[in-house]
């Protein structure tokens, strides 16, 4: 249960999509053809390999088709933050149902099979029975391997920030800037002015952002109507704040360490609870951020 409730990557990009369904597609297709089950060994060559291509395509279809619809019905289920690897199988798994449904429903018009509950039960189990033990393999190997990878980058980055807080610590540096951030809302007279040593990080809500910031020693936020790309735009002069993932905006400033799981890193902040996460695209350009002597000016 430990290794299920693990941190698992999510990707749901339709390139992503499209990429994993072609793969399973073309993995079936190429089973059909080599082992030839479900009676297919007594069907023409032609005819298999027909066959085999019509349910490759049907595998891929009900893996792209299946992934975007459950996304866009259960958008909380398929949260990266939440996301295991237990998640991962589970959802893979009623994936490979569907295929079988669908394959299945075609069946009699390639195989020598009729319709009737025997039929669809011995179809489904013989179809999972291929399918779940290769699936939670992959998947507890690949969560594995990503963990390790992570955990490794991090912990040298983690090396090399604690090194230069260290080195800033007993070291003058230029005054830091004083100036404030200025972040207007969409609603009518909606103005957040903050000093930029109090703001923390932005996190996306909706068709809101939510402003983290100091007050009265404690980390609190406000909610702001406007978009985390129009918020971007308004924090771009200040060096030291960094959209390092799709839905948040962080101070550098704050970061006191780096840690990392499957999913890549996270940052913690000065004496904030929640963990910032990276996105994996943009882990080398955070170490060059996060690492560079910036000269606090705006």
């Amino acid at each position: 249960m430990q290794i299920l409730q693990q941190k698992f990557p999510l990707n749901i990009s339709l390139g992503t999509r499209m990429r994993v369904g072609a793969a399973y597609g073309v993995f079936v297709m190429l089973f059909l053809v080599w082992f030839k089950p479900f009676g297919m060994d007594e069907l023409p060559s032609e005819r298999v390999f027909t066959a085999s291509i019509i349910y490759g395509v049907i595998t891929f279809a009900c893996i792209v088709g299946c992934s975007m619809g459950l996304t866009l019905l259960f958008p909380n289920y398929f949260r990266e933050e939440n996301w295991t690897t237990g998640r991962h199988i589970f959802i893979t798994t009623i994936t490979v149902l569907l295929v079988g449904i669908v394959n299945y429903g075609l069946s009699p018009l390639f195989l020598s099979a009729t319709y009737s509950w025997r039929n669809m039960f011995w179809f489904q189990g013989a179809t999972l029975s291929l399918a779940l033990l290769p699936i939670t393999i992959y998947s507890l190997l690949a969560q594995n391997r990503l963990l390790k990878k992570f955990e490794l980058q991090a912990a040298q980055l983690e090396q090399k920030l604690q090194e230069k807080l260290e080195k800033e610590a007993t070291t003058p540096l230029p005054e830091k800037a004083s100036g404030h951030i200025e972040l207007t809302g969409d609603n009518q007279n909606e103005q957040l002015i903050l000093p930029l040593d109090d703001f923390y990080y932005i996190t996306a809500a909706n068709n809101y952002i939510k402003v983290y910031f100091r007050k009265n020693n404690a980390i609190v936020y406000t909610i702001v109507r406007m978009t985390m790309k129009k918020a971007e735009e308004a924090l771009l002069p200040w060096q030291s704040l960094f959209r390092c993932h799709r839905a948040y905006i962080v101070n550098l400033d704050k970061v006191q360490h780096v840690e990392g799981n499957a999913q890549g890193y996270k940052l913690l902040l000065q004496d904030a609870e929640e963990p910032v996460p990276v996105s994996r695209s943009l882990n080398s350009e955070l170490s060059d951020r996060l690492l560079a002597v910036r000269k606090y000016v705006k």
